[in-house]
């Protein structure tokens, strides 16, 4: 009994969906197939084009931008592209900064909802213009080693996801503005912001994400980044910040890590870390990541305690702990003072010179307010 070519037979939006998981280069190999596969390819919702696929081949980097090219500007107005991701990998980059933004306005054009730019080389040159900060159809924007050049307005309303990775901004005004012009952004990573005009500030007004769940901020070079923006959030992993704290009345998971400062030193301002879980009322899981090689300054012994430590917070987990006097009171003070902690992780310093079964010993005799709480040292 010859074999039935079940596939083929299933219906065009059948067959495009299934092609938006591969890459583009193979979803139009897949027009060699037969005359009923031929068509299908340019009606792909998702467009995945990863220069590393060509260079094990070793074409010519102008192979790849005309493939892409062509994929793109070819490609009927009246079909959208749900998703476009572009990925280089090589220098010189085989596309200039006219030639990109041209891309991605053709995108735009086709209502474009997820957009993926990553340059994976050294921090590139390419800029992107204003026409990228104005669509709305985008859901989601991811954008690896760019640099953003000034822009007039934004008009993102549906952005839900922000990530940003190594970008560089001309202005710091304009990552504000930026912010400001995505109303619904529920995910927001800045992970290497930096800015070419140090040193910078953020002035003018700027609005608080209301709609704001989760927050990742690493790296971030302005001198005052307005955390207010971000007050809203639930969910906030966040590196040692300088400026004021504000009030973070949603939040319940922080995680908080220090890393060496430009001297290669990290100092832990205690009173800094108590400071913000006292801004902190419903914070619920509390990790603190201390930097191997970490400084302490002096314990405050706070008049204090913090409204979260009396109500909420259920799991708190400190990593690299060396058992340095400070460390130890600050655990003292967490579970003295935690009424419905569940909870105390503590993960040892590798490069600490004190004992683990003495710092083990040294914790467990902490009092704890908490009858349910459960004590583990790794």
């Amino acid at each position: 009994m010859p074999m039935v070519d079940r596939i083929s037979i299933l219906p065009d939006e059948v067959l495009c969906h299934i092609l938006s998981f591969l890459p583009t280069e193979e979803a139009v190999a897949t027009s060699l197939f037969s005359r009923r596969w031929r068509p299908l390819w340019p009606s792909v919702p998702s467009l995945n084009f990863d220069e590393k696929k060509y260079l094990p081949n070793k074409k010519p980097y102008s192979c790849f931008r005309n493939f892409v090219y062509t994929a793109i500007l070819a490609r009927d107005m009246r079909k959208p592209i749900r998703s476009f991701r572009l990925n280089f990998c090589s220098l010189p980059l085989p596309l200039s900064d006219s030639e990109l933004n041209i891309l991605i306005n053709a995108a735009i054009q086709r209502r474009i909802e997820i957009l993926d730019i990553q340059l994976l080389t050294a921090r590139s040159s390419i800029s992107l213009r204003f026409c990228s900060f104005n669509c709305r159809t985008l859901v989601v924007l991811k954008l690896f080693w760019l640099n953003v050049g000034v822009f007039s307005s934004v008009d993102l309303p549906l952005l839900k996801t922000l990530n940003l990775s190594e970008v560089n901004f001309l202005k710091p005004q304009s990552l504000i503005e930026l912010l400001c012009g995505c109303p619904n952004l529920e995910h927001l990573e800045l992970n290497g912001i930096y800015c070419k005009d140090l040193p910078c500030n953020c002035e003018g007004e700027f609005e608080t994400l209301t709609k704001l769940l989760y927050a990742y901020m690493s790296r971030v070079k302005f001198l005052d980044f307005p955390l207010k923006a971000i007050c809203n959030t639930e969910f906030l992993r966040i590196y040692q910040f300088a400026g004021d704290i504000p009030s973070f009345s949603n939040l319940t998971h922080m995680e908080l890590i220090f890393e060496l400062d430009d001297d290669e030193e990290s100092y832990i301002d205690w009173n800094w870390v108590l400071t913000i879980l006292k801004q902190c009322p419903k914070l619920q899981i509390f990790v603190l990541e201390l930097h191997p090689i970490s400084v302490d300054l002096d314990w405050p012994y706070p008049d204090f305690i913090p409204e979260c430590l009396s109500s909420k917070l259920r799991e708190c987990s400190i990593e690299n702990y060396a058992g340095t006097e400070c460390q130890l009171l600050f655990v003292e003070y967490i579970l003295h003072n935690s009424n419905v902690l569940r909870s105390m992780t503590i993960c040892s310093n590798d490069y600490s010179s004190k004992d683990p079964l003495e710092m083990f010993k040294e914790l467990s005799l902490c009092p704890r307010s908490s009858a349910t709480c459960k004590l583990s040292f790794e």
